[in-house]
């Protein structure tokens, strides 16, 4: 090992490996076959490919039971090594289609109690050089995992498992539930209402046969299989559902609809985002390899969304759950998410700027965060309470505008306020398009210097001073508003524009959004903290240690909602949302193991 390494180090023929390091390896060499347990069942070569010079590939035999998927080559090693020259040492035949893993390779045949998986199952020889390899393991260890819990749940043995088909249907729907992928099998949960469910999109590339563009339908989120499998080294057509199986939105915001076939109180939505996985991603040094492992979150994940209910009793729309900063593909959330724990609140400002605005966790709800845009005259504006009189508060129209004379607290630049639209100051802004959102941008040239950079640069565009998802997954209560550089590149400064109908139309009442957090006046934001008048250095905020078990306010009881509505504001990467299936259960549906109807 050592000595392969020196070589690559020191051997002057790989200089990109200058300033790569080696952190780990194996120091215990692992055979690659053992033992193998006898289960209920033993899957042989028979079953997958009897002949691996065929011209017509064999479709792959689909086992009543199966529980997962393998499709690596069969890669078989003499099992006498050099102790047999009339033999290769290695052969490997690689498969046509992925096949399936049954259950009863899973479960002892003859011990009532053992379930195994990975180089212990049973498994033929050569099948063995198949499943043998890492990734076919976990799903083994999924399944068997799975198979275990429902065998406590019900208070029965693992081997009667086996044999009993209820079990094993309700075992299945348990792993698809879960994003495991098994061959020719869809969700059939009963508990679902997305299943009978009507489904529309703000927009949605759909297919097209003549010129082979993608499918991205709406209704491909309730098609019951969240992943594209037909094709090459994937499964035969007969075995699996052609297409991409995941809705794919014209640009961002886009939000897609669900709408009941009668009132639910929805507890609980999964999320199954695409997570780029027609990519090779490898830990191997890619340069090496000649791969773009695209590191780090993939960039067709959807990154910030909220969730939305339209209540049954009042008609409008609720939100149930504000998310920022995701980057994994399935994602179960219960009904109303608990808001986000707040960090410590920063010392108290010498001094508050009057008019100031807020980024806080979205309320579709809340007048404060309900903004119209004037592309005439540049004006985002939005109404609230006055001073009340004899015939109750007078509503006053507030403009979106800088204080030139203040600095956003948190923050380094000029403040941005709403204030009466009567009085004095800068307040036309430019709704300019860019990639992954838009430009809140002065109009008319108008912009101020940039402290925390240089002369050279300059502040025309709305950020927030404290972005969730662009710089931690701390949420900031409260956060202030301040000019930035309209840099395309950076995200914290693009801007979403989010009305009922989940359409960017500038002129119609909605949220604006950025990070994952909406645009709020005073009215629904804690005291004012705004910063000194005049620009001063940033006092960096120590932002608070969260944990699992951090304390979370109790969410209020469900009420019953006719509709579902995702709608999604930024991804990792990509102009467009992806999103492969959603589900929705009530309370009875939370629990595991559906039963077959």
């Amino acid at each position: 090992m050592f000595g392969i390494w020196d070589y690559i180090k020191n051997s002057g023929k790989h200089p990109e490996s200058k300033e790569v390091s080696m952190s780990w390896f194996g120091f215990v060499a692992g055979k690659r076959e053992g033992r193998r347990f006898v289960g209920k069942f033993v899957s042989s070569q028979s079953d997958i490919m009897r002949d691996p010079a065929a011209k017509v590939p064999q479709e792959p035999t689909l086992y009543w039971d199966r529980i997962g998927h393998g499709g690596w080559n069969f890669d078989l090693h003499n099992p006498k090594g050099m102790r047999d020259p009339s033999h290769p040492p290695f052969v490997s035949y690689k498969t046509p289609y992925m096949f399936s893993t049954a259950l009863g390779s899973l479960i002892s045949k003859d011990l009532t109690n053992l379930l195994f998986a990975g180089r212990l199952a049973s498994f033929s020889h050569v099948v063995y050089g198949s499943q043998r390899v890492m990734k076919s393991c976990a799903v083994h260890g999924q399944a068997a995992g799975t198979a275990a819990a429902y065998a406590v749940t019900h208070g029965v043995d693992p081997i009667a498992v086996a044999d009993d088909r209820a079990a094993v249907w309700s075992i299945q729907q348990q792993l698809l539930r879960d994003d495991q992928y098994i061959i020719g099998l869809y969700n059939e949960d009963p508990r679902d209402y997305a299943r009978n469910a009507s489904v529309t999109a703000s927009s949605e590339k759909a297919s097209k046969a003549s010129n082979n563009t993608v499918d991205g339908s709406a209704i491909n989120i309730v098609s019951g299989q969240s992943r594209a499998v037909v094709g090459k080294l994937g499964v035969p057509p007969s075995q699996g559902k052609q297409g991409s199986n995941r809705w794919i939105s014209r640009g961002l915001p886009a939000s897609i609809t669900l709408s009941l076939q009668h009132a639910a109180p929805i507890e609980q939505v999964h999320l199954v985002f695409d997570t780029g996985m027609h990519r090779k991603l490898t830990n191997f040094y890619p340069k090496a390899m000649a791969l773009d492992p695209a590191l780090g979150p993939q960039h067709e994940t959807v990154r910030d969304y909220i969730i939305e209910g339209l209540d049954q009793a009042t008609g409008k729309w609720v939100m149930m759950c504000n998310v920022t900063g995701n980057y994994q593909r399935r994602r179960v959330h219960d009904l109303p998410c608990p808001p986000p724990q707040n960090g410590p609140s920063p010392a108290p400002p010498p001094a508050q700027v009057p008019g100031t605005v807020f980024a806080q966790v979205c309320d579709t709800a809340s007048a404060a965060q309900q903004w119209t845009i004037n592309a005439t005259s540049g004006e985002i504006s939005t109404f609230v309470n006055g001073a009340a009189d004899a015939g109750g508060s007078a509503p006053v129209r507030l403009c979106l505008g800088v204080d030139a004379a203040h600095t956003a607290y948190g923050g380094e630049t000029q403040a941005v306020v709403a204030r009466p639209c009567d009085q004095g100051g800068v307040k036309s802004w430019n709704w300019s398009a860019e990639r992954g959102g838009n430009f809140l941008q002065l109009a008319n040239n108008v912009s101020y210097p940039c402290v925390v950079h240089s002369d050279n640069f300059t502040c025309q565009c709305a950020h927030i001073t404290a972005c969730a998802a662009c710089h931690s997954t701390t949420f900031y209560p409260g956060s202030s508003i301040e000019m930035w550089p309209c840099n395309a590149n950076s995200l914290d400064v693009h801007w979403s524009f989010l009305v009922d109908s989940g359409v960017d139309r500038p002129g119609h009442s909605g949220l604006l959004m950025a990070g994952g957090l909406c645009l709020s006046t005073a009215g629904s934001g804690p005291t004012l903290r705004q910063s000194a008048a005049t620009p001063r250095p940033v006092v960096p905020m120590a932002p608070p240690t969260l944990s699992a078990t951090a304390p979370r306010v109790a969410a209020p009881p469900v009420a019953p909602v006719t509709s579902i509505r995702v709608t999604v504001s930024a991804t990792n990467g990509v102009p467009d949302a992806h999103i492969n299936e959603i589900r929705l259960y009530d309370v009875d549906g939370k629990s595991p193991f559906p039963t077959q109807p």
